[in-house]
């Protein structure tokens, strides 16, 4: 064995021992946290064994998506050991693993046949989701833990159904969006420079919420059932954030919590521990809308981002302002353009890096659109290149306006001219050029029909450019009738078919 073949052997054990000790850690994750969650699932008597196989579920499903089927191994193991520990028979607790295992199987071959994105980061995915665990998880789960609790308990067949749909769906949504949103993405809050204000108010925010629920458990009073939907408004606000590891797993310490709670006679359930359509319909209500407005948020800013391509590889740079406090957006095209690479943005930021000539201009314009006085200004600017200055074109628009109708929005748009003013001043030095030679000039078309003229030339035959224009002139007639001429021209006519150029004297009368 070679050299290069020893090290491809060693990198390839090394990639090996890699993957497998990633593998086994997954499956210590999930087994450990369908352990907890499992447990946690047995706080509740009404809902038990569903709420145990719901969340357990939940977590396998997810995990199975983001690493692929082998975690659900670990899964299996953490709920059979959490229905043990809760004294549940074995025979029973064998069957929800089996359960768990078929169900997570049956959904993630549907998810994955309709295109699922684990990442969330379309609509499309959202709803996915929500529809393949109701139909394709939580039902056939509902249907195989059916046969095992009405054999050991006084429910019958449909109720049994019934209920173990409604909790393993809710269970396995709350319980499989935190795994699904916990990527890489939301543990950049926790690098050393990352944002940290938003991250940790959030955090508090749930903090608190989930003790205001605590101090309702021991209360009769009518003000204790406030706090049972500050989760509502709570999920609603961190996923308007695009916080939706943090809001989802917000909902799923509440949901654990109020189930705990409602068992023990939480004032909102009522009285004899009725638990079950309550419980539902707040948990339910709770991530309808945590799905909801996460959906609404990447639609928009799918479309949005859609829109800033489009503008960026069309090299259109687009910006906004407020007029009366001056904030705005910038999108990266603009950044680019203008050489501005903070992430706040100004407008009086921007009018600073504009030429010193051309800053009165844009100031003019912008003064002009705030007054009302027109809804439109077309400018042509410099800023800063490397090196030397280039050329801009911004175009700035009324976008808003008050109840009075005074402009208090604008919109600017920048695209780059330099090299069609480059082109221009070109083509101005050669008309320049064309116009003052002291030489004659003659352009024609392919059919000797004449295009232009210059002064020099017109003075030289006497003729005037009007009269030129659109007609074959004399000077390139193959047959005038003086000899000579005639001579002349079939000369010249012979080199410029020969050897495509011509130079030479020509008689001809003015």
């Amino acid at each position: 064995m070679n050299k290069t073949s020893a090290a491809r052997t060693l990198l390839d054990l090394g990639a090996g021992l890699n993957s497998t000790a990633a593998l086994a850690v997954r499956l210590l994750a999930v087994g450990l946290a369908c352990l907890v969650l499992g447990l946690a699932g047995g706080l509740s008597q009404g809902l038990s064994p569903w709420a145990s196989l719901a969340l357990c579920t939940g977590v396998g499903l997810a995990a199975s998506l983001r690493w692929g089927p082998k975690v659900l191994a670990g899964a299996g193991t953490g709920l059979l050991t959490g229905l043990l520990a809760l004294g549940q028979p074995v025979l029973g607790a064998l069957w929800a693993a089996a359960t768990l295992l078929a169900s997570c199987a049956l959904a993630r071959a549907a998810l994955k046949r309709a295109g699922f994105d684990a990442r969330l980061d379309r609509a499309w995915d959202v709803g996915a989701l929500a529809v393949v665990v109701a139909v394709a998880a939580a039902l056939p789960a509902a249907l195989l833990m059916a046969v095992w609790v009405t054999a050991t308990t006084h429910r019958t067949p449909l109720a049994a159904v019934a209920l173990g749909w409604a909790v393993l769906c809710l269970g396995m949504l709350l319980a499989a969006l935190p795994v699904l949103a916990l990527e890489r993405r939301a543990l950049q809050a926790i690098q050393p420079d990352s944002p940290w204000l938003e991250p940790a108010l959030g955090a508090a925010a749930v903090a608190a919420v989930l003790a205001l629920l605590w101090m309702a458990a021991g209360s009769n009073a009518a003000l204790a059932q406030i706090p049972v939907y500050l989760p509502h408004v709570l999920v609603v606000a961190l996923a308007l954030r695009r916080r939706l590891a943090l809001a989802s797993s917000a909902l799923l310490l509440a949901a654990l919590l109020v189930a705990g709670m409602a068992d023990q006679g939480l004032l909102l359930w009522g009285p004899g521990g009725a638990v079950k359509a309550p419980l539902a319909a707040w948990a339910g209500s709770a991530l309808a809308l945590l799905l909801a407005v996460h959906a609404a948020v990447v639609d928009n800013r799918g479309r949005s981002q859609r829109w800033e391509w489009a503008l960026d590889g069309s090299r259109l740079g687009v910006a906004d302002w407020s007029l009366t406090d001056q904030r705005g957006f910038a999108s990266t095209a603009w950044r680019t353009l203008t050489g501005h690479p903070e992430k706040s943005w100004t407008a009086a930021a921007w009018l600073g890096q504009v030429h010193p000539d051309d800053r009165g201009r844009i100031e003019a314009g912008i003064a002009t659109l705030a007054s009302g006085a027109e809804g439109r200004q077309q400018i042509e600017l410099r800023m800063p290149a490397d090196p030397g200055w280039r050329w801009l074109e911004a175009t700035l628009l009324v976008t808003e306006r008050d109840s009075q109708g005074r402009p208090t929005r604008l919109l600017a748009t920048l695209a780059d001219i330099h090299e069609r003013r480059e082109a221009l001043e070109r083509q101005r030095m050669s008309s320049s050029l064309f116009q003052h030679l002291h030489e004659g000039l003659l352009i024609t078309d392919a059919e000797l029909r004449v295009m232009d003229v210059n002064q020099a030339y017109s003075q030289i035959l006497g003729v005037g450019r009007d009269e030129l224009l659109g007609t074959v002139p004399s000077l390139l007639r193959p047959n005038p009738a003086d000899p000579i001429a005639r001579q002349q021209r079939a000369s010249m006519w012979a080199g410029v078919a020969e050897n495509g150029h011509w130079r030479g004297e020509l008689y001809e009368r003015r």
